[in-house]
């Protein structure tokens, strides 16, 4: 194996290695964060955290799976936020159209790194799951909003 070759191998294993610290870090966040929720949210930080754990053990076929999962949630809501924007009175109408804006703008960021992964050959995946689950966190919140 010549220099670079080394170079690339050892940059490669850096880079696993941040990744893995990085998910241990946000495991280690929700897990406390769960413990020491009380009533009001703890089945809020409880999802969280499973759905941590869930990406954190995930290969990338299950990866997807669980993406698409995901997105077509957001689609439902989408399309719920459009259904109360059309009933809704003159003064809440705004408000709902610009968080039903706000999460299509969300779901499509979400689209184009699922697609990038699908495209990859390699373990891009491994990188997009932090940014996913931080990513799918704000939607979700987006659709607490839309259920009023």
């Amino acid at each position: 194996m010549d220099i670079q070759n080394r170079k690339d191998l050892l940059i490669e294993h850096e880079n696993e290695r941040k990744r893995q610290w990085k998910i241990r870090n946000d495991l280690m966040d929700k897990f406390n964060r769960l413990k020491d929720s009380g009533p009001s949210d703890w089945e809020a930080n409880k999802n969280e955290f499973e759905m941590a754990m869930r990406y954190a053990e995930s290969d990338k076929k299950s990866f997807i799976q669980m993406v698409e999962s995901i997105l077509n949630d957001i689609n439902e809501k989408i399309m719920q936020g459009e259904e109360k924007v059309k009933k809704a009175t003159v003064k809440s109408r705004d408000k709902l159209s610009d968080m039903t804006e706000e999460l299509k703008v969300k779901k499509n960021e979400l689209q184009e790194r699922l697609d990038e992964v699908r495209k990859d050959s390699g373990e891009k995946w491994k990188e997009v799951k932090h940014w996913f689950i931080e990513k799918s966190k704000t939607a979700k919140e987006y659709f607490q909003s839309l259920i009023l």
